[in-house]
């Protein structure tokens, strides 16, 4: 497999929105980009996994492959889009046709910018023109083993509910020593308590944005946190992953998770934990 770079030059004045692992939830892709408002005068990357997976995989890789007829939108490959074939489709059939096929083949492993480097999964340690495709579209856990870097290196592949052992989030973890940001919320693959991330950098600051499919509650009552103190990361189970108390105040409005008779498992924020019901 030949590795594919792609150099990018983004002016200083415009945002940059970064976004991973959609695994064919094209409804939560469309209200992600609604919601942080995207327009021409962003640049739009795209991390891979765009398709497998998820309630509509063939209508979000027609959506990206649309948006990409746009100069500001730009896409890595991932391991997800490399795996396309009869032997990964559950019903069977590959629905992909030779246009599809032949997108994808052409999408680059990285794509490099004056300040960021951009892969789906992770870089090894060494110049970009070294690295192992294969590497790039498919590294387990890589915030936890990456080096330090020049640059920094945005990647998404491993949920990052995966790196919280106590309190459970979905949200973009930032490593300024490392000068790594991973950013999957775990769409579709940590089920209903998965979210997709936008990353944005703008004006030397980063923040994100995330949207979900879960049902949403306004508290009325408000509830002090209780720390958690172990978060079972993978498997994904929900209740009972971990014993983490939100905090809440009257108003807040949260993401559930799941329902059981006494309590919700809820996500505030992308935090993650338990809520009482009131008696």
């Amino acid at each position: 497999m030949e590795l594919r770079i792609k150099e990018l030059k983004i002016k200083d004045n415009r945002r940059l929105i970064c976004i991973s692992d959609i695994h064919g939830e094209l409804d939560l892709l469309q209200q992600l980009l609604d919601k942080v408002g995207f327009c021409s005068d962003d640049e739009l990357i795209i991390l891979g996994d765009i398709f497998l997976k998820g309630s509509k995989p063939h209508e979000t890789l027609r959506y990206v492959m649309m948006l990409t007829v746009r100069p500001n939108v730009h896409v890595v490959r991932g391991n997800c889009d490399f795996a396309w074939g009869r032997d990964v489709w559950p019903d069977g059939t590959d629905y992909l046709d030779d246009a599809d096929k032949a997108w994808l083949d052409d999408l680059p492993h990285i794509i490099e910018t004056d300040s960021f480097v951009f892969a789906h999964a992770g870089l090894e340690p060494g110049p970009l023109n070294a690295q192992n495709p294969a590497y790039c579209m498919r590294n387990e856990a890589f915030l936890e083993n990456a080096p330090e870097f020049d640059k920094w290196v945005v990647v998404g592949h491993w949920p990052v509910d995966n790196y919280c052992h106590q309190i459970p989030s979905s949200n973009p973890i930032i490593n300024k020593e490392k000068r790594v940001i991973a950013i999957d919320g775990g769409c579709v693959v940590k089920g209903a308590g998965g979210q997709l991330n936008a990353l944005i950098y703008q004006d030397n600051a980063f923040s994100w944005q995330y949207v979900d499919n879960c049902p949403k509650i306004t508290i009325a009552k408000p509830q002090a946190e209780k720390a958690g103190t172990y978060h079972a990361t993978w498997p994904s189970p929900q209740a009972g992953s971990t014993d983490h108390m939100l905090q809440l105040a009257a108003g807040d409005v949260v993401s559930v998770i799941e329902e059981l008779d006494d309590r919700y498992f809820a996500k505030k924020d992308g935090i993650k934990g338990w809520i009482l019901k009131e008696e």
